[in-house]
This record gives structure tokens, C-alpha cells and sequence, in this order.
């Protein structure tokens, strides 16, 4: 029983030894810039019907990984809103943001086998801005 022990510990070393040589350092391919573009669909939840509240938007992002595990991101999101009070009513908005972007998989792992799986975490700070508010100009004027 004793051989069979030392058996399979000394196979559990080998294969120990074996991935330790297969890990790769994720430090390879940093820095890099990013750039994306997305679109989709945004709705604004109140008591009026969900449906009739979606509205385009579309953003785009620019960023740099500095190593494998921090990197930064400028941000750009916006097109058209839509709200109700008595009936529905549109805006343009647009939201920029400045983020801190820590990629958590890779300061929890350094040594991982495969990057097909990032957890990112982001702070960072932001601004709204909103205008072009002719439609809900004329229904808080109709209701007061």
C-alpha cells in the first residue's frame, strides 16, 4: 500500500512539474491599445410601458492595457433617450467616462494556463449631458 502511495506522488509531481512548465507568463503581448465600437438598445424603467420607452445608442471606447493586470479607457456613450410623464418624449444625451480598468483574473492568477476568460473590474468617473428637451418642455407646460 506504502508503493502505491509513493506511486502516485511521484506521478502528481511530474504532472505538477509538467504544467508549471506549460504556464506561460501573461505578460507577453503588453502594452496594447484597444478601440471599440458598440451599439444596442437602452430602455428607461418607470411606470410608463418598457416598450415604448427603447432607444438606440452607441458607444465608443478607446483604451491602452499597460501589463497584464491595469489599464485605462476613455469612454463615450449616447445618441437618443426617451422618458413620460403623460405620454412619451425624447432627448439626446451623451456620457463620457474616464476608467481605471484592473484586470482581477490576472492579478488573482498571473500564471494562468488560458486567457479565454477575463474578469475586469472598472472605477472611474463620469459626466452626463442632456439636451434638445422641446417635447417634455410642452407636457410639463400642458400639466401646470
Amino acid at each position: 500500500m506504502k508503493q502505491y502511495k509513493n506511486i502516485l506522488m511521484a506521478v502528481a509531481l511530474l504532472f505538477g512539474a509538467a504544467t508549471a512548465t506549460q504556464a506561460q507568463s501573461v505578460e507577453k503581448g503588453y502594452p496594447y491599445n484597444f478601440v471599440t465600437l458598440q451599439g444596442g438598445v437602452q430602455g428607461t424603467f418607470t411606470n410608463y410601458d418598457f416598450t415604448k420607452l427603447l432607444t438606440p445608442q452607441v458607444a465608443l471606447s478607446a483604451g491602452r492595457y499597460f501589463n497584464s493586470k491595469v489599464g485605462a479607457r476613455l469612454h463615450v456613450q449616447g445618441w437618443q433617450a426617451k422618458a413620460a410623464i403623460s405620454d412619451t418624449y425624447k432627448f439626446n444625451a451623451i456620457t463620457g467616462d474616464i476608467d481605471l480598468l484592473m484586470n482581477m483574473t490576472n492579478i488573482i492568477s498571473p500564471n494562468r494556463l488560458s486567457d479565454k476568460f477575463d474578469w475586469v473590474l472598472l472605477a472611474g468617473f463620469g459626466v452626463n449631458y442632456a439636451w434638445d428637451f422641446d417635447e417634455f418642455n410642452c407636457q410639463n407646460n400642458a400639466l401646470a
